[in-house]
């Protein structure tokens, strides 16, 4: 089976933005990289994706979906961007495409996105383990519901690092730099959920993670950063977890191996999990930004 992921991300900026000067612009949404890696690791599927930033147009957006020739499409679905996944479905379904819709819109109403008519089926919460085994079941023509529970994936170091290569990574790193960032820097995730209430993520990013924080190995983190450095000559990382520092050995622990490879890095957190330790050990370890959360729920 061919698949074609799609990255709908131009709202506020539109059509044939890839790398136009807002961070926006130059992002890899590591969600369908993450995806992209684990269909290639479980299955024999032919993978790609279709970055909406790099099209002209629906035109040219319909044009390039016909010439994949893939028999299903996924499309990440957020609420910034739901009028255009959307569409981007419309248009997948006039192609005869079957239709899977998820992210965090998909998750917070996939009733929703099954009544526009445009999509066969919705996966709710994460997909790496979940989405293989609907593309498994389709070919051998097992019943599919319209919506599937994604099964948590408990242990993060278990899943192939992302396919940042489905986005076209060599116009992203050699695009000029976007403050505060260099123009070879490359997003790291080393966890997923959250055990704070603040109003602007909650209760969404429970829905999509659980209540659970579950993080990777520093290894295993450790081992993505010297991958990106040797493969994309990466200048410097920004780990875009919500709140780096929730456990503090754990990021000391980062913070001594991030020592050792001379890299500038970065990361976001809030004021109630840090201290004047953390601070110090954070620059040691070649911290020079560090973006802090203004909570409005504790």
């Amino acid at each position: 089976m061919k698949v074609t992921l799609i990255y709908p991300g131009i709202a506020q900026i539109g059509f044939n933005c890839l790398c136009k000067g807002t961070p926006a612009t130059n992002l890899v949404g590591l969600g369908l990289a993450y995806l992209g890696a684990s269909v290639k690791e479980k299955s024999n599927h032919k993978v790609d994706l279709i970055d909406l930033r790099e099209m002209r147009n629906w035109n040219h957006f319909t044009a390039e979906l016909r010439s994949r020739e893939s028999d299903l499409v996924g499309i990440y679905v957020n609420t910034v961007n739901y009028d255009f996944a959307v569409k981007c479905a419309e248009i997948a379904r006039g192609l005869k495409k079957k239709v899977v819709g998820g992210g965090p819109h998909a998750t917070l109403s996939p009733t929703a996105l099954l009544d526009t008519g445009f999509f066969d089926h919705i996966i709710t919460g994460e997909s790496e383990i979940t989405f293989p085994k609907v593309l498994a079941d389709l070919e051998s023509g097992k019943e599919v519901g319209c919506v599937v529970h994604g099964e948590p994936v408990m242990n993060l170091d278990n899943i192939p690092l992302p396919d940042r290569d489905l986005y076209n990574m060599n116009k992203i790193l050699n695009s000029p730099g976007i403050f505060p960032y260099p123009n070879r820097y490359i997003g790291i995730i080393t966890s997923r959920g959250c055990p704070f209430s603040c109003s602007f993520c909650q209760p969404m990013e429970k829905n999509l993670f659980g209540n659970k924080t579950r993080q990777r190995s520093v290894a295993n983190v450790i081992d993505e950063v010297e991958y990106v450095i040797d493969k994309y000559k990466a200048n410097f990382i920004m780990f875009q977890d919500s709140v780096l520092t929730i456990r503090k050995p754990w990021v000391l622990d980062l913070c001594e191996k991030m020592s050792n490879l001379g890299i500038s890095w970065g990361c976001q957190t809030r004021v109630d999990t840090i201290d004047e330790d953390t601070i110090r050990t954070l620059s040691e370890g070649g911290c020079i930004i560090i973006m802090f959360g203004f909570e409005s729920r504790l």
